[in-house]
């Protein structure tokens, strides 16, 4: 299912039959990171890139889906448990990875992060998670420019983040290679990704 349809099947995944008022705080940043996702693909649609929007937009919404089994460090490798045996969904299940690693080798996890290394190992069996995708690095850069359900820059959403897990390698090194990824997208668009957005500070939603 590679079609604009994933994205209602994705949305009805992660919002049910819930209004918004309703909905967790992390399902309203899932929200808004499918809207920034959204705003970002439809620009980088109009280049001649193997690069699928739906998909991408979907593993926004989804990204965090492991947050209904734990809101924790192994949120991502729950949410890609979770989509991986779901057969509509499979498709948005390396999401759930790639926001949390953002192209991490076993070497760079471990001396990272406090991840035991049978674990690492078994999850990057699952799959490629090193080599990212426009589509991983799209969900990546959006993760990032959602704070809750505002649009934020990412240099103000990592400042954030100090704030709440301190100032680590991990976080240091999720900054890094975000701006890395923000940089990659410019050089492919021609402007300041910053731009394609009409103000920060503003609360975001998805529409289908």
């Amino acid at each position: 299912m590679m079609s604009s349809n994933i994205q209602e099947v994705a949305f009805r995944r992660l919002v049910g039959e819930k209004n918004f008022s309703e909905l967790e705080k992390w399902r309203k940043h899932s929200l808004a990171t499918g809207a920034v996702a959204k705003i970002i693909s439809e620009a980088l649609a109009k280049k001649s890139l193997s690069f699928s929007p739906a998909l991408c937009i979907s593993g926004a919404l989804l990204h965090d889906i492991g947050r209904e089994v734990s809101v924790g460090t192994l949120h991502g490798w729950y949410g890609y448990l979770l989509l991986s045996k779901d057969k509509n969904l499979i498709s948005c299940a390396r999401y759930c990875i790639t926001h949390w690693l953002k192209g991490r080798t076993e070497k760079e996890i471990l001396e990272q992060s406090s991840l035991p290394e049978n674990l690492v190992k078994k999850i990057l069996r699952k799959g490629n998670f090193v080599n990212l995708s426009y589509e991983d690095i799209v969900v990546c850069v959006a993760d990032a420019m959602a704070q809750d359900d505002v649009l934020v820059d990412i240099e103000n959403r990592y400042e954030d983040a100090r704030r709440r897990y301190g100032d680590t390698v991990w976080v240091d090194e999720n900054y890094r290679k975000t701006l890395e990824f923000k940089s990659r997208l410019e050089s492919i668009l021609g402007c300041s990704l910053y731009s394609l957005f009409s103000k920060f500070g503003e609360s975001l939603t998805f529409a289908l």
